[in-house]
């Protein structure tokens, strides 16, 4: 029972660190995006910098949000907490009625 405990512990941590990181990513997208750069000076850059990997993709996917679905005005830190708001309800299981336990 405990090490059950302990396994779902250790996911919730793994979800919210998951969270904290693509909240940062898009938070430091969005600095980027309102010093000037678009879309496609975002992503010549990044192909510059990065090589052609998973973590490539992902930052790609995050910025991708960032630059397509959330207001420019937005600040950072609103960007963060607006990311991190959503992951989090991402990973959120939905709970089981009785009738679904079949109580």
């Amino acid at each position: 029972m405990i090490e059950l405990l302990f396994a779902v512990a250790l996911s919730q941590q793994q979800i919210q660190d998951q969270c904290i990181y693509q909240a940062g990513v898009a938070s430091r997208v969005q600095e980027v995006r309102q010093s000037g750069d678009d879309w496609e000076a975002f992503k010549a850059t990044t192909q510059k910098i990065y090589k052609d990997d998973e973590g490539y993709h992902n930052l790609l996917g995050i910025a991708y949000l960032v630059y397509h679905k959330i207001p420019a005005e937005l600040n950072p830190d609103q960007v963060f907490d607006l990311m991190f708001d959503t992951c989090k309800a991402g990973h959120k299981k939905p709970r089981k009625t009785e009738q679904e336990f079949n109580l």
